[in-house]
């Protein structure tokens, strides 16, 4: 147990060679010596500049780690697309004529074209058995679009690919258009992303179903929210597309 010492005792315990002497209530020993004033030779020089660099490239590394770098995205910049041409009214003369010349429609970006006009499109491609691929993002259409598409899809045994994104197609009617696309075997790839109101997580889960049950489609266009669907639909298009080579194989 240790015990306070009195000053004289203190001092008693000091020998004249500046050491304190184990004696009660201390049990080592302690030497006083003084800071070493002689200047640096060479190596020890450079050995300090090594540790200083070194402590220096730690330190830069760990504040980068720490606050991360932020770099500036680089965009590239594409020409726009030029206008788009077609003769609307034409062309649907041409799909209703069932025309074995035409076999792809392509309507991207034409805004202006009618309801009824769209509408009728897909009326004609019930019947038509050349057109291969259809394409019609940016018009506009609707849901009574999305309802003669799904019209088109139960009957059409032609088409292979189509295109309905950047549209105002509500979940509803793209219900339809997936439920129909349950009975089609002969479309490919279709793209429907970019809708002006989201689908919800029930339009996503009927994507999944639907490209589980039709193993025709190998191409899907739209960006999933959910992890679930998204999974599965990932699982659905790499089966389909094995499918596709072993029946190519044979």
């Amino acid at each position: 147990m240790y015990t306070l010492m009195s000053n004289k005792q203190y001092y008693d315990a000091l020998n004249t060679t500046g050491k304190i002497a184990n004696t009660e209530g201390i049990n080592s020993m302690y030497t006083y010596s003084t800071f070493n004033t002689e200047p640096l030779n060479v190596k020890q020089k450079f050995y300090m500049c090594f540790l200083t660099s070194l402590y220096t490239i730690v330190l830069y590394k760990l504040v980068n780690t720490l606050l991360g770098v932020v770099k500036p995205d680089v965009y590239k910049v594409y020409p726009e697309e030029p206008p788009n041409d077609t003769d609307v009214e034409d062309t649907l003369h041409l799909i209703q004529k069932n025309d074995s010349r035409l076999m792809e429609v392509n309507l991207n970006n034409i805004q202006d074209i009618p309801i009824p006009t769209l509408k009728a499109i897909f009326e004609a491609m019930e019947r038509n058995t050349h057109v291969l691929s259809l394409s019609i993002a940016g018009t506009r259409s609707n849901d009574p679009v999305a309802h003669a598409i799904a019209e088109m899809l139960q009957s059409n045994t032609t088409l292979q690919s189509l295109n309905i994104e950047s549209n105002f197609i509500t979940a509803q009617g793209m219900m339809a258009i997936i439920k129909a696309l349950k009975e089609n075997s002969t479309l490919t790839e279709i793209k429907i992303d970019n809708q002006r109101q989201i689908l919800g997580d029930s339009v996503e889960m009927e994507i999944a179903s639907m490209l589980e049950n039709n193993p025709s489609i190998i191409k899907i266009g739209y960006h999933f929210t959910q992890q679930g669907p998204r999974a599965r639909a990932a699982l659905a298009i790499t089966r389909n597309n094995d499918i596709l080579r072993q029946q190519r194989v044979r």
